[in-house]
């Protein structure tokens, strides 16, 4: 009996725990020490199913998701709030929790104590231990520079989409779920997606979507927002799907879509499958249109197959199409196991591997596949199965992008070849994007290209993918023509759907558009007035229009390259504008003249030897543009850093003849070795002295630096980073806002998984980086410069140059302002110029607030046309007994940033004194009768009276006589600005002569009479008589001409004038 006993108890691990812990689980538990936290995933027994979503099947697409996705969060707050709230309860027994929505289950580490608490709970299915399997299905090739257009890409079709359609997959988000993405790389630079609601690096998650940072897509395997690749595959894979031109050739099916790198296996291409879910949900959220799945787990590893099929049917139901490898085991795996996991899975589009004679590579996994064991589904026995691969695509030799910028061929797998079906659906979606998954995958299957026997196969498919084909279908068959040309030359957008033809170098361009339709064309060049064409297409019909469109207005215009702390100009300031660099000359420092459209934003680039260079866009509705820029260490004179760690970091003039040559201002720097490469095994620590700053607003640190560090297509082995220590606590890794170029492998055991700059600087020339600090506070700044190597082949490393701290990036604006000098004649006027830095001025700031004795008064400043930066105001002392007067101004732009000029106001002023008024205004008259008609109501007299000291309106009388008869007073009868009229009563007698004269006082007392000696007169009459010879006494619009007739009539003396309808 004894033996039973301890036979019973050797084997109770296995048997002892609850039905819902997995065996890998329970062996786990059996040697896990109770603090260790174990990696698990939760399946909950109740499941949202795709079925569940089928209402929302009636909504348009985004509806739809949208609608999707509120309803499966609902449903997941539902099944798995109960038992989440039993985890947190346990506060020290878990990390790392994470609810997925798209599939109900939680992943989370957790301790033993915890997965015993919860091995009984009734909504849970079962719980497995989470680790990390082999997904990868490819073989790398060898180095090859593009010369052309990738064959695979050439192959099924896309060139001819690009050119007919002008379809490229523009507007379409493609999710590439794989070991991440080197969206460094020049042919994916421009096509990696950047999250509009998250701003870079503040440590923040500006979306609330629970990623912070997440920029450019998430590694899910570190769970930080560095979805770098480490291992090339997923650069090859990215290239193939959407590789534009830039970096050469065309590498890439649909170059004008967008990609979101999403890191769901590690640097060995490792990955646990519940990373993949997450990552499938996160392409869901924010919008993606295809997932790419070029990975796949062995059925012999056991993935788990039942939530992956929910995952995906969730996905799809939801409106994300889902594109998977079939898998390279075609060779060496029968069916129906030689399909790997998730491209198994009934309703994913499961892809096949063809090379260039349309052959299925050997290496390409079969079908049919089976589910007649796996829980809850038990469908498609084998035989007969079900049929997979859906289609097939090339796979074999195939060239895309490799890590560290390069490209290479020779790349075989079906990893290659779902990209290649990826791209073809963004072709699709963009020529139109009111297809649902459903419909793709059947359009995609009946285009493809029978290349076995007739009819679809479990070897190739329903064929090899037509891409031409397929975007046709999509658009419906029918098509009509839209040509013509356009001067000058310039991109031509289509909008609903978006597209965009780009013309001939003379201007010509052609393409079909799907047809019965109405469409709208804009014509946009730079420095052009856009124009917008609407028109109406027929099915076999040709729509032409040629277009010249008309230039935007030019004019001169300064643009000032100041220095940010004091406003100054900067002598040798430079802009680049257009891909054009212009210097300040000697004799205009710090000032570029360019000839500029008038009132469009235009995007400069200002910088100086000693300067850190800015980016700004500027409306160019100014004469005078200020662009600022902060001042930087240029390290001449003094080192100002320190070495701390490690062999390397010297200072002074580069001598290496495979680094930079030359310094990037004057002749000094900071480089790791300036006669020669970096250290091997390298762990080198180059610090800055603690900067501690008066004042902090959104604070950064920039610098230009050059970079040559070990990187392959392989790899990432050496790099450089910078670490923040604020208010002396510990060093921090900080991120550019442009991100690092690559996460180091752990080859290298100093910087091993971290992001830092490595491989070669674009270009080897010098470049500017900056890192925004705006989620830090503290007094006290410390900076620290790293770089880490591994055991064989250092390069020459990092150089460093024109430092700048810059403690406040934003700023109240600049007034620039002459005191104003005594006066004689009682009048001011106040002066100023009032620049913006940070944000647009509010114009009814501008104030100039004056003292006298007692007494306060404050002037709203006026812009001058055309100088809206330009300011006045003038002011008429009221009280000429005051002779000492005192101001400042004061203005404001709408961020609220407020500037005062003396900056001590109002403790110091700017003073000046007024003496008193001893000049009288002047009277010029505008209107002033002649010979009137006597039976007139009234006879107008306008004048104007000006005087800097400002006219007293009480004062100003007219006085007249008729007949030389008494003189009687006519007061003032309107004022408009200096323009004041009065009136002669009427009416008169036939024959009366009228006398008047003008007296007016300005506000000092000083009075004139107009005219100074004698009168005006006029005589009333009760016909007038015009002779038109000096005078037309009247204005003509139409025919009406006066002067001096060139033919009719003969007996008119010469120089004699008249009107008449034609001279």
């Amino acid at each position: 009996m004894k033996s039973l006993v301890k036979l019973f108890l050797f084997i109770s691990p296995y048997l002892l725990w609850g039905a819902s812990i997995s065996g890998e689980l329970a062996q786990k538990l059996a040697s896990a020490n109770p603090d260790e936290f174990i990696p698990i995933v939760i399946i909950f027994r109740e499941q949202t199913s795709s079925a569940e979503l089928e209402q929302f099947k009636v909504l348009p697409v985004n509806q739809r998701r949208e609608k999707s996705i509120e309803y499966l969060k609902k449903r997941a707050a539902e099944i798995e709030g109960g038992l989440i709230a039993k985890i947190k309860s346990k506060p020290h027994s878990f990390k790392n929790l994470i609810s997925l929505f798209i599939v109900n289950a939680v992943i989370v580490d957790a301790k033993r104590e915890l997965i015993l608490h919860l091995e009984d709970e009734p909504s849970i299915e079962r719980m497995e231990l989470r680790r990390r399997k082999p997904a990868l299905i490819w073989s790398p090739g060898w180095n090859l520079s593009p010369l052309e257009t990738a064959w695979g890409v050439r192959h099924i079709g896309a060139p001819m989409v690009w050119n007919r359609y002008a379809v490229n997959g523009e507007g379409v988000l493609i999710a590439i779920l794989d070991t991440g993405v080197d969206y460094h790389h020049p042919s994916l630079v421009n096509r990696v997606w950047k999250n509009p609601r998250e701003i870079p690096w503040n440590g923040v998650d500006d979306d609330r979507n629970g990623y912070i940072d997440d920029v450019y897509g998430w590694d899910f395997v570190s769970r930080t927002p560095y979805a770098m690749d480490q291992k090339g595959h997923g650069t090859h894979v990215c290239g193939s799907a959407c590789g534009d031109s830039l970096g050469g050739s065309i590498i890439g099916v649909a170059p004008g879509a967008k990609f979101v790198p999403l890191k769901v296996l590690d640097h060995n291409g490792n990955g646990e499958e519940n990373w993949a879910w997450e990552g499938i949900q996160y392409a869901l959220v924010i919008g993606a249109n295809v997932a790419n799945l070029s990975i796949g787990w062995r059925h012999s590893d056991s993935p788990d197959r039942s939530t992956w099929r929910r995952v995906v049917d969730n996905a799809i139901a939801a409106g994300l199409v889902v594109v998977a490898g079939a898998g390279n085991e075609g060779d060496e795996t029968p069916a129906p196991n030689s399909v790997r996991t998730p491209g198994d899975v009934p309703s994913a589009i499961t892809v096949g591997a063809t090379d260039g004679s349309d052959v299925v590579a050997d290496f390409s996994s079969v079908g049919p596949v089976s589910w007649s064991d796996v829980y809850p589904y038990y469908d498609y026995p084998y035989p007969p199965g079900l049929l997979k691969p859906d289609i097939c695509a090339p796979g074999k030799n195939i060239l895309s992008s490799v890590l560290g910028g390069g490209y290479e061929s020779g790349w075989n797998g079906t990893s290659m070849a779902t990209p290649h079906i990826s791209g073809t659906v963004a072709l699709m979606l963009q020529a139109n994007p009111y297809l649902d998954p459903d419909s793709v995958k059947s359009i995609l299957l009946s285009t493809a290209e029978d290349i076995w026997v007739a009819g679809p196969d479990t070897l190739s498919g329903y064929g090899r993918v037509n891409a031409l084909r397929a975007v046709e279908k999509a658009m419906g068959d029918r098509f009509g023509t839209f040509a013509g040309s356009v001067f000058p030359v310039c991109p031509v957008k289509i909008l609903n759907p978006p597209r965009t033809i780009n013309p001939n170098p003379g201007g010509g361009f052609s393409v079909d558009l799907p047809a019965p339709g109405n469409y709208t064309a804009v014509f946009n060049s730079p420095f052009t007035i856009p124009e917008t064409l609407r028109f109406h297409l027929q099915p076999d019909s040709v729509f032409y229009r040629s277009i010249t469109l008309t230039p935007i207005p030019a004019r001169t215009t300064n643009i000032e390259i100041r220095d940010f702390d004091n406003g100054e100009l900067i002598p040798g300031g430079f802009v680049e504008f257009e891909g054009s660099y212009y210097e300040s000359p000697p004799e205009r420092p710090g000032i570029v003249i360019l000839d500029l459209p008038v009132n469009v934003p235009l995007e400069f680039t200002a910088g100086a030897v000693g300067y850190i260079s800015s980016r700004r866009t500027i409306f160019t509705d100014k004469r005078r543009i200020a662009l600022f820029i902060h001042r930087a260490i240029d390290f001449e004179t003094d080192s100002l850093f320190q070495p701390t760690a490690g062999r390397d970091w010297q200072w002074g003039t580069p001598r290496f003849a495979n680094g930079p040559l030359n310094a990037r201002s004057g002749s000094k720097c900071w480089a790791t070795n300036l006669y020669g490469n970096y250290a091997d095994r390298a762990n080198s620590w180059l610090i800055t002295p603690a900067f501690e700053p008066s004042e902090i607003d959104s604070p950064f640190v920039a610098f230009w630096h050059w970079y040559d560090f070990e990187a392959t297509s392989s790899g990432w082995w050496d790099g450089g980073n910078v670490w923040l220590s604020v208010d002396e606590g510990r060093f921090e890794l900080i991120t550019p806002t442009e991100n690092y170029t690559g996460v180091i492998d752990s080859f290298d055991t100093a910087f091993a998984g971290l992001p830092a700059f490595s491989g070669e600087q674009i270009g080897r020339e010098w470049h500017q980086v900056q890192f925004d600090l705006s989620r830090y506070s503290g007094s006290r700044f410390i900076f620290l410069f790293r770089i880490g190597s591994d055991n064989n082949t250092p390069r020459p490393g990092w150089y460093i140059d024109d430092f700048a701290f810059v403690p406040r990036s934003k700023r109240a604006p600049f007034i620039w302002h002459t005191p104003f000098s005594d006066t004689l004649d009682g009048s001011v006027r106040i002066a100023c110029r009032v620049v913006p830095v940070s944000a647009p001025l509010n114009p009814s700031s501008v104030l100039a607030h004056i003292f006298f004795a007692e007494n306060e008064t404050t002037l709203s400043l006026n812009s001058f046309p055309d100088y809206s930066d330009s300011f006045y105001c003038d002011f008429v002392p009221l009280d000429f007994t005051i002779l000492e007067y005192r101001y400042y101004i004061e203005a404001e732009d709408i961020a609220g940033r407020k500037t005062k000029i003396p900056s001590s106001a109002p403790e110091s002023l700017f003073t000046f004194y007024v003496y008193a008024d001893r000049i009288p205004p002047i009277i010029e008259p505008i209107y002033r009768p002649k010979n009137v008609l006597s039976s007139a109501s009234f006879f107008r007299i306008i004048l104007r009276i000006r005087d800097p000291g400002g006219i007293d309106t009480s004062s100003v009388k007219l006085l007249y006589r008729v007949n030389f008869g008494e003189f009687q007073i006519s007061r003032l009868y309107e004022v408009n600005g200096d323009d004041f009229t009065v009136l002669i009563p009427g009416p008169l007698d036939s024959f009366a002569y009228v006398e008047w004269y003008v007296e007016a006082s300005d506000r000092a007392g000083n009075t004139r009479i107009y005219p100074a000696d004698g009168y005006e007169n006029f005589t009333a009459n009760s016909f007038i008589r015009w002779d038109f010879q000096t005078e037309p006494h009247g204005v003509s619009e139409g025919i009406w001409e006066w002067g001096h007739p060139y033919y009719f009539p003969p007996s008119l003396p010469p120089e004699e004038n008249l009107w008449a309808t034609g001279l």
